[in-house]
């Protein structure tokens, strides 16, 4: 109420007072998501929310995060009585590829490490902390594996007059170069297989699957339908479908989720560190 009204009556006293007051609230989370979470009270959330404040991260300021570096690493030089003048443009690259997720607090740590444990005109990329190179680091994609030599192939035998012989084990493998190659099947086993296992267990045709039955009474078509994966999997579908419906805009998929935008900071920096993150979402 006094919030709202900004009227308040002290213990004693015989009518309210008046008072004039700003409310200054601030969240690293989706209020609203509190709010349908029942974590955070409605009616609060409705008596503060008038002039709503987004403060974006550092990581999708642009080129603010070298401004902000270089006003930092100037005051800070003077402070500790040392020389430098500004970045190399290796650093500058540097920083502005990092996700930085302390945003500014942790811009300011890394600058004042640089400050304190080096004394030169110009940042260099090795004055930078390990850990953030090695978030920068890209992860090595593991050697492709060596191929099977293919077997040899000999020159196809004459055809014979009388019926057909069995194949031998040493040529059954080999194609007959003399008819033409059959043409693959998308359920077709590999060559390298032994034959015994080709004909053991013939591949189904995707046209003979039965169609998948009812879900039973009271079972909504969604969950009967579902397909299933490990958690990951799903987390991972999940998080990327929602930044393609909200642009990569960050929150706006945290709203759509109902999750902190923190989980999903947290699981691109992850996929980028094991480059498996896709191509479009790389900004």
């Amino acid at each position: 109420r006094f919030v709202q009204t900004g009227s308040f009556q002290p213990v004693g006293a015989s009518r309210p007072e008046k008072v004039d007051v700003r409310f200054i609230c601030a969240t690293n989370r989706d209020p609203l998501a509190e709010v349908e979470a029942g974590r955070f009270r409605e009616d609060l959330y409705y008596r503060l929310y008038v002039v709503p404040l987004e403060l974006p991260p550092l990581r999708e300021r642009g080129e603010d995060v070298l401004h902000i570096a270089r006003h930092f690493l100037r005051g800070m030089s003077q402070e500790e009585g040392r020389r430098f003048r500004g970045f190399v443009p290796e650093t500058e690259a540097l920083i502005g590829r990092y996700a930085w997720p302390g945003n500014v607090r942790q811009l300011r740590n890394v600058i004042a490490n640089i400050v304190v444990l080096h004394d030169a005109e110009w940042a260099e990329p090795h004055m930078l902390p390990p850990l953030l190179l090695r978030g920068l680091a890209p992860v090595p994609k593991p050697a492709p594996a060596a191929a099977a030599p293919a077997p040899a192939v000999g020159p196809a035998p004459a055809p014979a007059a009388g019926p057909a012989e069995e194949p031998s084990p040493a040529t059954a493998g080999a194609p007959d170069l003399a008819q033409p190659a059959p043409i693959a099947m998308p359920h077709a086993v590999p060559a390298a297989v032994p034959p015994a296992r080709q004909h053991a267990r013939p591949a189904a045709s995707p046209a003979a699957a039965p169609p998948p039955p009812e879900p039973p009474p009271g079972v909504p078509t969604d969950v009967w339908g579902f397909d299933l994966a490990d958690m990951k999997t799903i987390e991972r579908r999940a998080i990327l479908a929602a930044l393609l419906r909200a642009n990569q805009d960050v929150p706006r998929a945290a709203t759509l989720l109902r999750i902190n935008p923190a989980t999903i900071y947290r699981r691109l920096s992850a996929w980028r560190a094991e480059a498996s993150l896709p191509p479009a979402f790389h900004r």
